[in-house]
Order: structure tokens, then C-alpha cells, then sequence
């Protein structure tokens, strides 16, 4: 029985340590995404875009401009409201990601500590067997000291039996923090389909803008 629970335990753990590193390498995907989607704008952070927008939309509130500069400035200013939205994007999202690893990195510690209490406890459990077997081979006016060894291996018993409740109790914590991930994961998809579509739209402008620009010109 025990050595059932004990491969159980073992299998547990493996199961946990794949789902760590699937959930690892997932992570530093993003992280590596992200870093790549940020290097390609002009600024890095949301405070300076909301700044130059105030800048821009003052000027073209309060400035006499041609038609051409006109919608120059319009362009800039789209241009940088979609930067502020993939940056802020961006954040949010690394954010849960960080926050799902922390917790996952708590969790499996946690889990291995009480699997050391547990082993332990199996250990010692085993030595009480080993001396009930002695003990009863031998027999004879040694026989008082069955119920006490009995007692004791029935003690141990219960305690595999706690640690196994605060192994159970720990999974069910971690499946609740690995839905957090998951779900941080389809945020983050949705935001790469956002930011990509939003980036061809943006280009899509540009061509309009270039081909309106020619027409006229020719």
C-alpha cells in the first residue's frame, strides 16, 4: 500500500516538474515576443506617448496648417494611440505572466518540501516493519511489545496519511494557479492578433496615403 502511495507521489511530482517547464518555456516565449514587438517602437513607455500626444493635438487644435500638414499630424497621432494600446498591452500581459510563474515556482517548492516530510515518513514506517517482523519471528515472552510497535506504526500511518491531505490540497491550489496561466496565455493571443492586425491596418493607410499622394502628383 505504501509503496503504491509512494509511486503515486512520485509520478505526481514528474507530472508537476513537465507542467513547470512546458509552462516556463511558454513564458519566456512571450517575454522574448514581447521584447520584439517593443523594439520596434519609438518609444517605451506609455508616459512619454501620452505626452506627445498632448504636444500634437494641441498644435493641431491651436496651429494654421496646409491640408498635407494637417493630415500629417492626424496620421502621427493614430500612430501614436496604437503604440499606446500595444504597449499597454504589452504590460498587462507580462504582468500576469510573471505573477503565474511566481505563484507556480511557490507551489512546486512547496510540493517537494512536503514530499521530504512524507519520505521521511515512509522511512520510519519501514524501520517499524522491519522490527514487528524481527520481533515475531523471535516470539516467545516478547509479545507485550507487539501492541506498543503496533501502535506506533498505526501513529506513522496517519501521519503519511496528513501528508498526503496537504499534497492534495497543494495540487488542487496549483491547477487553480495553472488556469490563471492559461488564461493570461489567450490573453496574450488575442493581444499578438491585435497588434497584428492593427499593424496592417496601419500599413494599409500608408500605401493609401502614398498612392493618393502619386495620383495627385501625376
Amino acid at each position: 500500500m505504501l509503496r503504491q502511495k509512494k509511486d503515486t507521489v512520485i509520478n505526481a511530482r514528474k507530472a508537476l516538474f513537465d507542467k513547470r517547464d512546458a509552462i516556463k518555456a511558454a513564458m519566456d516565449a512571450m517575454k522574448a515576443q514581447a521584447s520584439s514587438m517593443k523594439s520596434g517602437l519609438k518609444f517605451n513607455n506609455v508616459e512619454d506617448i501620452t505626452k506627445q500626444l498632448k504636444i500634437l493635438e494641441h498644435n493641431h487644435n491651436t496651429t494654421s496648417m496646409t491640408l498635407t500638414q494637417e493630415k500629417e499630424v492626424i496620421k502621427e497621432i493614430e500612430t501614436l494611440k496604437s503604440m499606446k494600446s500595444k504597449l499597454s498591452g504589452l504590460t498587462d500581459t507580462k504582468s500576469k505572466m510573471d505573477g503565474a510563474g511566481d505563484q507556480r515556482k511557490e507551489i512546486q517548492a512547496l510540493i517537494a518540501e512536503e514530499n521530504k516530510k512524507l519520505s521521511a515518513i515512509q522511512e520510519e514506517v519501514e524501520e517499524q516493519k522491519l522490527k514487528l517482523d524481527k520481533l515475531n519471528e523471535k516470539a516467545g515472552d516478547q509479545k507485550d511489545i507487539f501492541p506498543a510497535l503496533i501502535r506506533e506504526k498505526e501513529r506513522l500511518s496517519k501521519e503519511v496519511d496528513v501528508q498526503y491531505d496537504v499534497i492534495r490540497t497543494m495540487r488542487l491550489k496549483w491547477r487553480e494557479d495553472n488556469n490563471t496561466w492559461f488564461e493570461a496565455s489567450k490573453i496574450a493571443r488575442v493581444e499578438r492578433d491585435k497588434l497584428y492586425k492593427e499593424e496592417q491596418e496601419r500599413r494599409q493607410k500608408e500605401w493609401e496615403a502614398k498612392q493618393g499622394v502619386g495620383g495627385r502628383g501625376g
